[in-house]
């Protein structure tokens, strides 16, 4: 463990160096970004996919998943797994090539980076990339899209990528690629929902207006009983808190849920006044993600909401370097120094970032 954390420390001290000024041109240059860039991504391959089947949270429900597959048919996959088809396929796909559980964590941890680093390049500057992967690399967040919520690890962003499409009123273009993100999990809709809401002509001071009003009705215990409701009369979730202890998952309004996810939106009034209308769909959208969360939060696993939200930040702090009226928030240095900071004090201290590995022999 402690040896990959130094691992991740060297990275971060390269990326960091790589935004420096004075910094020779060549150790400055792009291609050597994006190999920073791989290196971190593959670090963190290794780290999510080479954990312990008895890691807590999903991996042995995957796991059973992938044995089954190994051994019977696609079609005859029992109800309680409730997988979505296109996971399936990919888990079916290959248990046909390998029996391995490493190959098939492998392989799914590969197919989670690849469509972020897609999704980074799509949606922020060449230039600012390895900023969205270092602090992809360091949110704890991110680990439990790698190491738990295998689907939403690979959903997610597709959708995103399909957020960017309709923010750009490329609208069939999004919606279609929306859809192939569902048939890996189903939750990817919200993001549908939030951008339907947000293309009202509404000033972005109404969105904050409403999160407000949101924040605080949440703080009064107000929504215990609907959000309650809602999770018992779906199908598809209700079983999560009937067979389970409500006293295993932390219920109620969150405050550290509540004050990570209010990163972009502290950032945002830090902008230059001129230049939060560049962004102020992407951030409605985010503004009614959150109200969504804070709602959510009174039923267990809401955090399968706010990840949605944990995983813009990775995609909104590079997007808003060279737009603050401060100048040290415009140093891609200062941005990437903190991440590796705040990462390390993640590794540290977060449990879901202490994983047993199978090759704990060898640390």
């Amino acid at each position: 463990m402690q040896v990959l954390v130094i691992f991740y420390i060297v990275l971060g001290l390269f990326a960091s160096l790589s935004y420096v000024k004075n910094v020779d041109g060549y150790f400055s240059n792009l291609p050597v970004k994006k190999c920073i860039s791989i290196c971190f991504l593959l670090f963190f391959v290794l780290f999510v996919s080479s954990r312990s089947p008895q890691h807590p949270g999903d991996t042995e429900v995957y796991l059973r998943l992938f044995d089954y597959l190994s051994k019977f048919d696609l079609f005859n996959i029992p109800d309680n797994f409730r997988v979505e088809s296109g996971f399936l396929l990919l888990t079916h796909i290959i248990s046909r090539i390998s029996s391995s559980h490493s190959v098939y964590m492998l392989v799914i941890a590969l197919t989670q980076v690849v469509l972020w680093y897609f999704c980074f390049n799509i949606w922020v500057a060449r230039r600012n990339v390895l900023i969205a992967v270092v602090i992809f690399c360091s949110l704890f967040t991110s680990y439990n899209l790698g190491g738990n919520v295998l689907r939403q690890g690979i959903a997610l962003p597709i959708a995103i990528i399909s957020l960017k499409l309709l923010l750009e009123r490329k609208v069939y273009a999004g919606l279609l690629l929306l859809l192939f993100a569902s048939f890996f999990h189903k939750s990817v809709f919200i993001i549908l929902a939030c951008w339907i809401v947000s293309i009202e002509r509404l000033e972005v001071k109404f969105y904050f207006l409403t999160f407000g009003i949101i924040t605080v009705l949440s703080l009064t215990g107000l929504f215990n009983n609907i959000a309650s409701y809602i999770a018992l009369d779906s199908s598809s979730y209700s079983h999560l808190i009937r067979e389970g202890p409500m006293e295993s998952y932390k219920i109620g309004f969150r405050i550290d849920f509540w004050l990570l996810s209010c990163v972009p939106l502290f950032l945002y009034f830090l902008l230059k006044v001129n230049e939060r209308v560049k962004f102020s769909n992407v951030i409605k959208v985010y503004l009614t993600l959150f109200s969504v969360f804070i709602i959510a939060f009174e039923i267990p696993y809401s955090d399968r909401v706010g990840i949605y939200l944990w995983s813009m930040i990775a995609i909104l702090v590079p997007l808003f370097i060279g737009s603050y009226q401060f100048k040290i928030f415009n140093s891609e240095f200062f941005t990437i120094f903190l991440s590796i900071v705040l990462g390390f004090l993640f590794f540290q201290y977060y449990p879901v970032m202490n994983m047993s590995f199978y090759f704990n022999e060898i640390i």
